[in-house]
């Protein structure tokens, strides 16, 4: 793949705007006007957020959002930016998973039977998608579209949410189990963990694992061992868990936000918020999202400003993403 870097010049002589578009294979474009404009537009990293009544809204800085464009039925109930494009996943039927490079035009494919996704990350050039349809289920695809299904034996239980980091791959269920890989592909378990993991994230170099009575758990080997519990102050419904680049961010049903910088000592920094149900982190700035368009906008995880609303509706998933085109 090409990565492509965008550059943009303004030509006082002519009166115009052009975009010098170079790539690591050597090849350049120069365009100009308003098609310069648009080419530029292409390569900004976006922010999506998807909700209710399938709308799903972009945005370039985390504070103007235009839309709704959308697929599928219902609200989407998983989403990432995987493998250098947007995944998300519609709940009613007919259920369907979309994938978009810019997030706008979205190609889609149904889900497979009664599979519920809870969560999705890119890792190993795949995405891979974890969930549950009556025992725990793992798919991979390169397009986020075409599906491999690589479940281990069942077992009965949810798979509640998969992360990333330092070359592993790790998926937790809701009885206190693991599954990891090294590949995406072959994933070893279960394994035992200290609680029922409803949420995991990872970033500096650790695993943070929040179970149902929002407790948190951290690892810095790759699962093999846990320490904790902590408690994280959240008294109900934990929505949300992402690394923002150095702190720990989640969010819950009551409307609070708290952070932390080694995932087991948690401060609130915002409470009593309508209900968020998701975040994203991107270009220096966090989002929270949640129910009648609400969105919570902030640039230093400390202070938040509540934009307008984004739509009627609740907006449940959030996603940063940076493609390459």
């Amino acid at each position: 793949m090409c990565r492509r870097f965008v550059f943009i010049v303004l030509l006082a002589s002519l009166g115009n705007q052009c975009a010098i578009s170079r790539s690591d294979c050597d090849t350049e474009d120069v365009l100009c006007g308003d098609v310069a404009l648009l080419y530029f537009l292409r390569f900004l990293p976006v922010f999506v957020v998807g909700g209710s009544n399938a709308e799903i809204y972009t945005s370039n800085d985390g504070l103007n959002y235009s839309g709704p464009s959308g697929f599928g039925v219902g609200t989407y109930n998983a989403g990432a930016f995987a493998n250098n494009r947007f995944v998300l996943v519609s709940s009613s039927a007919p259920q369907k998973i979309g994938a978009a490079q810019a997030g706008v035009s979205w190609s889609t494919v149904d889900r497979p039977t009664g599979f519920s996704p809870s969560g999705i990350v890119g890792a190993f050039g795949l995405v891979i998608m974890v969930g549950d349809s009556g025992n725990e289920k793992i798919f991979t695809s390169v397009d986020g579209l075409n599906l491999t299904d690589r479940s281990p034996s069942p077992t009965g239980a949810i798979l509640t949410g998969v992360a990333y980091g330092n070359g592993v791959a790790i998926t937790v269920s809701d009885v206190s189990t693991q599954y990891r890989s090294s590949d995406g592909i072959n994933w070893s378990g279960p394994f035992a963990t200290p609680s029922d993991f409803t949420r995991i994230s990872f970033g500096l170099g650790r695993f943070v694992g929040i179970d149902s009575s929002r407790d948190a758990y951290v690892s810095v080997d790759g699962g093999n061992s846990w320490s904790g519990p902590s408690a994280t102050g959240f008294t109900i419904g934990l929505t949300d868990l992402i690394f923002d680049g150095g702190y720990f961010v989640g969010t819950s049903t009551n409307g609070d936000i708290r952070i932390s910088p080694d995932g087991l000592n948690w401060t609130p920094v915002l409470t009593g918020a309508s209900p968020l149900r998701n975040l994203a982190h991107g270009r220096g700035a966090t989002i929270a999202v949640g129910d009648a368009g609400t969105v919570y906008y902030s640039t230093d995880r400390l202070n938040w400003s509540l934009l307008p609303a984004v739509g009627s509706l609740q907006l449940s998933q959030a996603v940063f993403g940076a493609p390459l085109f």
